[in-house]
């Protein structure tokens, strides 16, 4: 009774925090924690170091390069592809999408880019919904195939933890990426038919003879110059390196040590060295980095790890055996019903990186093998379960057609349709991957 008690509390700790939002969660399931130490004497685990200094390094080495213009040349890398090949809109915006997070690390530039897919698929007459909700979603959904993103940094972590150190980037990218990518990509497919043709659309056709809807500016790319090309290779160059660090421990074996670096400090160490040389070659402003978006974004999410995780990790090292002997022989022989938790879990987070370090332990104390769980590594990109996602929210009101929308009902948002068939489609490919293996 005790454990269905602290287990309430945890959920509702969350579900509080998520009324306040960004911060909100992490600091309110500290009030969760203090209430399961105080009254239930559960021990406060320890805190999530690495992965808070994993999203530091590697949010600080994004926002140097943003202040070298180098994310405006990814961005208008990307927007050159979707102009010169309009008709593909819909499936071409989340594979561009897709693969800015990829190499950024973070969903935040698909900010920069919605406004691009709106006004070229407004002026090519397709609807604005489809690659709105494609291309938005595809960067939320990159996240757990980037090799440096919050979540993936939380999965590297916790196989150290909880001692599979042999289980580290290659593996979980050699799962993840492809699943991911062809999951986005099938889902996609589906959405190429979705919603009536602009002239076709009684609701758009009334608007736009009433004057009500309002022709997109042709969004202007800014000039890159030498800085910002320097950046962006360099940067590429210090992820290539931390890719092949992980398949090669030789790479990240120090001058006359006997054993390599963990991959933690490899990523960390690699991100801020390429900061570094960039502060030093391009001279960016640093005063402008603390107010960068992407560091502020990388405040919050570390706020949310760190509450959340705390939280989690001390309910589960507290009720261990009651929970592997209640759940344990159900999960083990059904492993995919885990996914299940980690999509609603991430629904109602709405962050990948806080329920992957929050939530995966539990997967270990079940007892679920390290492989079932990176096959569930996408079951994380449930975010968009419930209309609270800051891009989806972007992206309808940027859509001046009116077509993007959260749907008038709870099951009809379509960048929860997506996300669904999407992470079924990537834990399902995952499964099968992990079989191969």
């Amino acid at each position: 009774m005790s454990t269905v008690i602290q287990f309430l509390i945890v959920i509702g700790a969350i579900l509080l925090g998520t009324r306040f939002g960004g911060m909100g969660i992490g600091i309110i399931s500290c009030l969760g924690l203090g209430i399961l130490t105080l009254f239930f004497g559960v021990t406060p685990g320890a805190l999530p170091a690495d992965v808070c200094f994993i999203i530091l390094c590697v949010c600080t080495c994004s926002a140097v390069i943003e202040q070298c213009g180098g994310l405006d040349l990814l961005t208008a890398i990307g927007a050159k592809i979707l102009r010169k090949h309009p008709k593909h809109l819909t499936t071409l915006a989340p594979l561009v999408m897709f693969f800015l997070t990829f190499f950024a690390g973070t969903a935040m530039v698909c900010f920069a880019l919605q406004p691009v897919i709106f006004e070229v698929a407004y002026r090519n007459g397709i609807r604005p919904e489809r690659a709105m909700v494609t291309g938005t979603m595809a960067a939320q959904c990159a996240i757990t195939a980037s090799p440096i993103s919050a979540a993936t940094a939380a999965m590297i972590g916790l196989f150290i933890h909880y001692g599979h150190p042999e289980i580290s980037l290659p593996q979980i990218l050699m799962v993840s990426l492809p699943a991911g990518l062809i999951g986005v990509l099938a889902t996609s497919l589906f959405f190429m038919k979705w919603g009536k043709e602009l002239d076709k659309d009684e609701e758009f056709q009334r608007r736009l003879k009433n004057g009500q809807i309002e022709s997109p500016k042709i969004v202007e790319l800014k000039d890159i110059g030498l800085k910002g090309k320097f950046s962006l290779g360099f940067f590429l160059l210090g992820l290539i390196y931390i890719v092949l660090a992980g398949i090669y421990p030789e790479l990240r074996t120090p001058y006359a040590a006997k054993q390599p670096m963990g991959m933690a400090a490899t990523i960390e160490l690699t991100m801020l060295l390429v900061g570094a040389i960039l502060v030093i070659v391009c001279r960016p402003s640093v005063k402008k980095l603390a107010s960068s978006q992407i560091l502020q974004s990388a405040v919050t999410t570390m706020v949310c790890i760190v509450g959340c995780t705390w939280l989690a990790d001390s309910f589960v090292a507290a009720n261990k055996d009651v929970l592997l002997e209640t759940f344990g022989s159900l999960v083990q022989a059904e492993p995919w019903t885990f996914a299940f938790v980690l999509f609603l879990m991430a629904a109602i987070m709405n962050s990948q990186g806080a329920t992957t370090r929050a939530i995966m332990p539990l997967g270990f104390a079940l007892g679920l093998s390290p492989l079932a769980l990176i096959a569930m590594y996408p079951a994380v990109n449930g975010f968009a379960l419930f209309p609270i996602n800051g891009p989806a929210i972007a992206a309808c009101s940027l859509d001046r057609s009116g077509t993007t929308t959260m749907g008038k009902y709870l099951i009809d948002n379509p960048f929860q349709i997506f996300g669904t068939i999407c992470a079924v489609i990537s834990v399902s490919l995952g499964f099968f991957i992990v079989w191969l293996l």
